[in-house]
């Protein structure tokens, strides 16, 4: 474990409020399950929303730093593997199926025994080449055991239809059914009465025969007569918490099920004593168990994964900073809120800028438009340089020709950055206030989200109608069956994509604005003619990623509760992304066409990336990034792959065993029945925003953090804190210290920096000058950093390192010399 601790990145690097949520490979953390849902694969895993419900700190979209494969993922929710296992203060230890179940239980939970499943797809191991790792024993491995049994095999077509193979992985199974199909299928006991026994001693197990042995006679007595297994209250309860057998409490008795208490007396049912000697002390309890029952058991979890919370989840407009309405400079003229109207009541002000002038030699009438306004010629860039404007009749006449007269909150830029110098019309930025939008720097509106993979969709759950799919190209859902029902799932088409609520909500401002552009000041028709986020339905967006320069045509096909963005895997990684809680930008069409221009990119280096100087129109899949061509694409695994990944063999000689993307690319099924092996209900099931983002403070952020670590078992209390202060914390507050020390100054009024102080006291504009780093950001983890230590147990060196930071804390902000004393002092009292 030290070793794993020691080369697991994600368990050092821990953030003050984003808590561990499972130590390297420690049982009791999420158990490894492989497969895909239709909303996971590149980089994104799936758990299920009862974990998240129950733990609050993930919400969809919210990001994970990871023991394996890779080093994060994002979470979204999967409610077809297994969910958390939890202990309540009754003493009661439950399974939690449901969101429900999750809510119901709040308040209650003393020891989160077991977080649930991690959905991993194949593809993760073989894109990060990490080496396969134990399956863990769930139905869909138990039902290929049944499709290869020999009976099985015997079945004609006539008998395999009616037994129906694949409808076993979500029914529920009585124990004598189970026990049953075990006996005629000669196949290992169905999961569901299958317990973790690899995470119990073998002194365990022997303590735990022992107390069972008091109740042999049940079997023939209590089961028969309907009864629950009854139990005195002794030290093994604790057992059959660690193997996550669920069981009840009443009148200090242990009450277990009928049915997991007939499947625990049948598979612990000998003395087992002898393999207390040195001599098997390497065994594992599970084959222990095998060697003393006429039928097996597999290990229900041989890997489990350690985890971390990241970044939360984002659904956000892309602001600069300021957010500017218009890119045209009024100086500091504008006061800190660079308001045009408040620039405008000086008259006249000097600002650098350049015009475009007519080309024709009859008219040469200076603009900032392309086309010449008074003959319709085209223009181009004139030479920048200080210039006096009369801002009042500028801002009257832009006011005039779009018909808004308020303009009291149309905000400009101080200066222009790009080489040009060239800006915007102010018309355009009177309009964008009129419909509370923003734009950025090259002059187009802009919508971020965490990038989320989807390959299938359920047209109910995404808000969009049958009719509306079926104008829109979709005809068949991915069984091959015409589209009827809103309930139906449908394979997305590759640049189709479901963004968040309230990114639709903002595009539908951005849509007006571009209307009222279009109607107002160029004098054309409206094109959009929304009136809410529904309307944007089949319209076309960009996609662009924050390193590129070259956006990816989409369209909008529905909308989720979560904060992210849904799309194809072929759209992110068409970006260029991986979706490992990558943030990407998603611009309406029209808005980019119109008023994105090179002329107003920075010619600072780098200036012309994060722009969509170029569009990609079609996605081809041998173009775009090679992760999405590890995408798995099938059903199911089969029973070898089960087997061999219990060898720690590289996912390379695992690949004739499955099916993914780049088995297909150049043929026709490159773009279809990209199948998945496990359902979803819901891609935006569980909460939608995270714990941490809910909690106001840090002090608040850590406290919960500290609170979960204490509930989970696969979490150690004190390594967290310890954690939290080492990587976090003390580090925050030597740096800010250091850079107190060496600070400049600023001017809040015109922005200029000094390095020092000047001997006038004031800036060069008059204005006063303040500290760039205060003293608040120097102590802001002081207090809550001394109150981790005097609470929790951590090591001296901690201890005398605080210490030592608040000394110098203290020497940097309180004279040595003139220290008021009370005369208490003089007096020895």
């Amino acid at each position: 474990k030290d070793e794993l601790f020691e080369h697991s990145k994600y368990a050092h690097d821990i953030i003050g409020g984003r808590p561990v949520l499972g130590y390297p490979s420690e049982k009791g953390g999420f158990r490894l399950r492989y497969g895909r849902s239709r909303n996971t694969g590149l980089a994104t895993m799936g758990v299920h929303p009862a974990t998240m419900e129950l733990l609050e700190f993930l919400a969809v979209g919210t990001q994970l730093k990871i023991e394996r494969p890779g080093k994060g993922n994002c979470v979204v929710p999967v409610d077809s593997i297994e969910g958390p296992t939890v202990k309540l203060k009754s003493g009661e230890v439950r399974r939690l199926d449901s969101i429900e179940d999750a809510r119901k239980v709040k308040g209650k939970v003393v020891e989160i025994l077991f977080l649930g499943d991690m959905l991993v797809a194949f593809g993760e191991f073989l894109r990060n080449n990490q080496p396969m790792l134990g399956a863990c024993w769930c139905e869909e491995w138990w039902i290929e055991t049944i499709r290869n049994s020999q009976k099985y095999q015997s079945f004609t077509d006539e008998e395999k239809e009616a037994f129906d193979l694949d409808s076993l992985q979500t029914k529920k199974f009585s124990v004598e059914e189970a026990f049953k199909i075990t006996e005629e299928f000669n196949v290992p006991l169905h999961p569901e009465y299958t317990y973790y026994y690899n995470d119990i001693s073998i002194k365990d197990l022997v303590d735990l025969s022992q107390w069972l042995d008091t109740r042999r006679d049940y079997l023939e007595k209590g089961y028969q007569n309907g009864e629950d297994l009854e139990l005195d209250l002794s030290y093994q309860k604790r057992i059959l918490e660690v193997m996550g057998l669920c069981h009840k409490m009443e009148n200090k008795k242990v009450l277990i099920d009928r049915n997991h208490a007939y499947s625990l007396l049948k598979t612990i049912n000998g003395d087992y004593s002898k393999y207390l000697a040195d001599e098997y002390y390497k065994m594992k309890v599970v084959d222990i168990i095998n060697e003393n029952i006429d039928f097996e058991i597999k290990d229900k979890a041989p890997c489990y994964i350690g985890t971390r919370v990241g970044r939360p989840e984002k659904s956000k407009e892309r602001l600069m900073r300021p957010a500017p309405h218009v890119l045209f400079p009024v100086g500091n003229n504008g006061g800190n809120r660079r308001l045009v109207a408040e620039a405008a009541k000086k008259k006249k002000i000097k600002v650098e800028f350049a015009r475009r002038e007519c080309t024709n030699p009859d008219c040469r009438l200076s603009s900032f438009q392309a086309i010449c306004p008074h003959c319709g010629s085209p223009t181009v860039i004139g030479k920048s340089g200080q210039k006096d404007i009369n801002l009042a009749h500028m801002l009257s006449k832009a006011s005039n020709n779009v018909g808004v007269r308020k303009v009291d909150e149309v905000k400009g830029v101080i200066g222009l950055i790009s080489e040009d110098k060239l800006p915007e019309p102010l018309e355009k930025g009177i309009l964008r206030a009129k419909n509370g939008v923003f734009t950025f720097k090259e002059g187009t509106i802009r919508h971020d989200s965490t990038d989320l993979p989807l390959t299938h969709f359920i047209p109910k759950e995404i808000g969009v109608t049958v009719p509306k799919l079926l104008e829109m190209g979709y005809t068949k859902d991915c069984y091959g069956e015409d589209i009827v029902s809103e309930d139906q799932i449908i394979e997305l088409k590759v640049q189709d994509i479901v963004v968040s609520d309230n990114c639709g909500e903002y595009l539908v401002g951005v849509a007006n604005f571009v209307d009222d552009l279009l109607e107002r000041y160029y004098g054309m028709e409206r094109f959009y003619n929304v009136k809410d986020k529904s309307d944007l339905i089949g319209h076309l967006i960009a996609g662009l990623a924050p390193h590129t320069s070259a956006g990816v045509l989409g369209r909008i096909v529905g909308f989720t509760k979560a904060l992210g963005c849904y799309a194809h895997p072929y759209f992110h990684s068409a970006k260029r992304r991986n979706c490992d809680s990558d943030e990407d930008s998603v611009l309406l069409l029209l808005d980019a066409l119109i008023n994105f221009s090179k002329s107003y990119l920075p010619s600072t280096r780098g200036g012309s990336m994060d722009a969509p100087l170029v569009l990609s129109t079609r996605i081809d899949p041998e173009e775009i990034d090679d992760e999405s061509h590890n995408l798995d694409i099938f059903e199911r695994f089969p029973l070898e792959f089960f087997e061999r990944s219990q060898e720690p063999l590289k996912p390379a000689d695992m690949l004739d065993l499955v099916d993914n993307v780049s088995m297909h690319l150049g043929t026709d099924k490159q773009y279809h029945d990209l199948m998945f092996s496990h359902h979803t209900s819901s891609i935006h099931a569980g909460p939608k925003v995270c714990l941490y983002k809910r909690l106001g403070s840090m002090k608040e952020k850590v406290e919960a953090q500290i609170n979960l670590a204490e509930l989970i078992r696969a979490v150690d209390q004190r390594g967290v804190v310890e954690g939290v202060l080492s990587s976090h914390f003390l580090p925050d507050i030597m740096g800010n210290s250091r850079a107190f020390s060496k600070q400049k100054v600023r001017c809040p009024k015109c922005g200029a920096k000094y390095r020092r102080m000047p001997l006038t006291g004031k800036c060069k504009c008059g204005g006063d000058l303040i500290l760039s780093v205060s003293k608040g950001s120097v102590i802001k983890y002081l207090e809550i950093s001394q109150n981790l230590v005097n609470r929790y147990p951590v090591s001296h060196y901690l201890e005398q390192r605080l210490e030592i930071q608040e000394f110098g804390i203290n020497s940097l902000f309180e004279s040595d010399k003139s220290k008021q004393s009370s005369l208490d002092v003089f007096f020895g009292k």
